[in-house]
This record gives structure tokens, C-alpha cells and sequence, in this order.
């Protein structure tokens, strides 16, 4: 009978270690989900309205960055690209095993719509 607990807790514990591990990693994808929509946004909107939406979803989703972290660029074809580069860890109970660096990025290009897909196909054969 013992063994079967002592086998349950060590499952327990590498179920644990486990999830710390992927955390980081899905917390990444995530961000980058963010960061996709806000660059949608930010293709029919100004830089300053674009950074504000970003404070505004990371807030609401509980993140620790403002606006002003992410690197955001706009080009003449209203093409965004936002970047942030961060550093989140790997711990368990509060002991940090792991100190890792990311670099979240989402980019997205001004909606043309039906009509500009249609045109651009048929022009292109």
C-alpha cells in the first residue's frame, strides 16, 4: 500500500513539473494571439491608438506589460509588425529552475477586402 502512494505522489509531482514547464511556452502563444489582433488594429489605426489597445488587452488579460514594452512598425502599406522581447521562467513551488528569454511577434496587413482580392486575381491571370 505504500508503494502505491509513494508512486501516486511522485505522479503528482511530475504532472506538476510538467505544466511549469509548458507554461512559459503557452503563455507565449497566447501573447502572440494578442499581439496578432492588435497589429489587425493597428492596420486601420494610428500607432498612438494601436498602443493603447495593446495597454488596454494586457491589462484586461492580466499581463504585466504596458503599451510602451512593445516595439510597433508601420510601413506605408499600413503592414504592422509589434514585437516584445521578455523574460518569463520555469519554477516550481516558487524555486525558479529556469530563466528563459522570448520574443513574442504578431504582424498582419491591411484588409484589402472582396473587392481588391477580386481585382488583384483577375489582373493577375
Amino acid at each position: 500500500m505504500r508503494d502505491f502512494i509513494k508512486i501516486g505522489v511522485f505522479i503528482i509531482i511530475l504532472c506538476c513539473l510538467a505544466l511549469s514547464a509548458a507554461r512559459p511556452y503557452w503563455e507565449k502563444y497566447c501573447l502572440e494571439l494578442q499581439l496578432e489582433s492588435a497589429s489587425t488594429y493597428g492596420s486601420k489605426n494610428s500607432l498612438a491608438d494601436t498602443r493603447t489597445f495593446l495597454d488596454k488587452i494586457m491589462r484586461e488579460e492580466g499581463y504585466y506589460f504596458s503599451g510602451d514594452d512593445f516595439v510597433i512598425e508601420k510601413d506605408q502599406s499600413c503592414n504592422v509588425a509589434i514585437r516584445l522581447d521578455y523574460v518569463d521562467e520555469i519554477s516550481f513551488f516558487g524555486i525558479t529552475l529556469k530563466e528563459l528569454r522570448f520574443t513574442a511577434q504578431g504582424s498582419s496587413e491591411e484588409p484589402k477586402g472582396i473587392l481588391g482580392s477580386i481585382r488583384q486575381n483577375h489582373w493577375d491571370g
